[in-house]
């Protein structure tokens, strides 16, 4: 993949933000708010060692700013987020719960959001799945063998109608 940037005019098209140092990450830009995860020193201070490694600890505060008025805000401290192709909805999962939630404007709330995934498991038969794949590409195989060989015959027939009747004269 080849990335070619127009430099005429970028100092037009670039745009800078104050924000404080840190560690930002899942950086999304939807209209004209910049969301992401920021983690700060002063966000880490408080925070028992031993709660970050497990699945109940808290992650870093999703933040937005207004690149056009440089609004600032911090809305919850999140686990992962993931805004919607649209840009009008988020899946935010805050410790172990999900929720699906409108872009947050004022509030994010995710009490009546919330996903219930108790009882949601998966079984998975491992050999069956690679039997199924195997036979999968077997037949696929077998499908690009065959055509190979139709196209072969194809061009032997072709070439034995095209070539040059030297035998009859």
């Amino acid at each position: 993949m080849v990335v070619k940037v127009d430099l005429d005019g970028i100092h037009d098209r670039i745009s800078g933000v104050e924000i404080m140092p840190g560690n930002y990450s899942d950086i999304r830009l939807v209209d004209d708010r910049i969301f992401y995860l920021r983690r700060t020193v002063a966000d880490q201070e408080g925070e028992d060692e031993g709660e970050q490694d497990g699945p109940d600890r808290q992650g870093p505060p999703l933040c937005s700013t207004a690149w056009r008025t440089g609004r600032k805000r911090s809305w919850a401290k999140l686990t992962h987020y993931q805004i919607s192709a649209d840009g009008k909805r988020m899946l935010v999962k805050i410790k172990k719960d999900y929720a699906i939630i409108d872009l947050p404007k004022d509030k994010l709330e995710t009490k009546d959001h919330e996903l219930k995934l108790a009882g949601l498991d998966m079984q998975l038969d491992k050999h069956a799945e690679w039997n199924q794949i195997y036979f999968r590409m077997l037949a696929a195989d077998a499908r690009l063998l065959l055509r190979a060989e139709h196209e072969r015959h194809r061009l032997e027939s072709d070439a034995q109608t095209n070539a040059p009747l030297s035998y009859l004269s």
